[in-house]
């Protein structure tokens, strides 16, 4: 597989917009285009749309020679819980969740998206976006900070990932070990349970929308197995943005962080209740 990009020339060199939430989108669209496609091209692409005197509007796309999606469901394909086939979802995993996070991210920024797709023959989502043109020098620009906290104090815990999604595996695992934690991962609930049978560990991530065994169904079966002691299971959801979180910490979870993650609430949330273990 082949990962490129293709940006157009006639963009502004400089322009002014919430870079942390474009990276989101992007990195959604990239490992949803990766996930159907077995082999062949994506293409990460931007070009200039419109612009004014005092802002542009971007169109940008992520394409992909992958499988494809039926006419039919192209035009539900951003909801919540949609997957393209059961068959496909059963496959790859996942529960097309990515790409509802996708659009809210994009309305969020006073944007709109949509896709071009034809069975077997690959997918095309395209976004338009507007920013704020930058007047003057780009070194006086003010950069993205990262926040103070991820540097407060360094972790030492043994903790179990439990995530299908492989990009999200890696970035989340590269994150906590910089934090310092010591870092297990789990692809599914079933292998959760496995893992959580033969090691202690001191604080389990849990993806709720796992393939065979969700995370819900997993976390009951570990608060079944846990007597006195119980290992904080903290809910990687989409759901937050669906107002479900009285349901996700009634289900025996500690806590939630909503998808796409932020780092730092990430960290906080790990500090916090690895802290409580002292």
């Amino acid at each position: 597989m082949e990962i490129r990009s293709n940006i157009s020339s006639s963009l502004p060199d400089v322009v002014r917009g919430d870079q942390l939430r474009l990276k989101q989108i992007l990195i959604n669209l990239v490992q949803n285009a990766i996930k159907f496609t077995d082999s062949g091209i994506i293409e990460v692409g931007a070009e200039l749309y419109t612009i004014s005197e005092t802002d542009a509007r971007v169109l940008l796309k992520v394409a992909d020679t992958g499988i494809g999606i039926d006419p039919e469901k192209q035009k539900d394909i951003f909801d919540n819980f949609t997957q393209a086939e059961s068959k496909i979802g059963l496959k790859y995993g996942g529960s097309g969740l990515g790409l509802a996070i996708v659009k809210k991210l994009v309305e969020m920024m006073q944007g709109f998206i949509w896709v071009e797709s034809e069975p077997g023959k690959g997918s095309c989502f395209y976004f338009i976006l507007p920013f704020a043109l930058h007047k003057g020098s780009s070194t006086n620009m003010e950069l993205e900070t990262i926040p103070e906290s991820i540097f407060v104090k360094m972790l030492d815990a043994h903790i179990l990932l439990v995530e299908d999604d492989p990009i999200n595996q890696m970035l989340i695992k590269r994150q906590l070990e910089l934090w310092g934690l010591t870092v297990d991962i789990a692809q599914q609930g079933e292998e959760a349970l496995r893992m959580h049978a033969e090691k202690k560990y001191q604080l389990i991530l849990m993806d709720i929308h796992l393939p065979v065994m969700d995370g819900l169904t997993a976390t009951g079966i570990i608060r079944e197995r846990e007597q006195g002691h119980q290992t904080p299971i903290i809910a990687v959801t989409a759901a937050a943005l669906l107002g479900d979180r009285e349901r996700i910490l009634a289900c025996g979870l500690d806590d939630y962080i909503a998808k796409p993650i932020d780092m730092n609430e990430l960290y906080n949330i790990l500090a916090k209740h690895l802290d409580s273990q002292e």
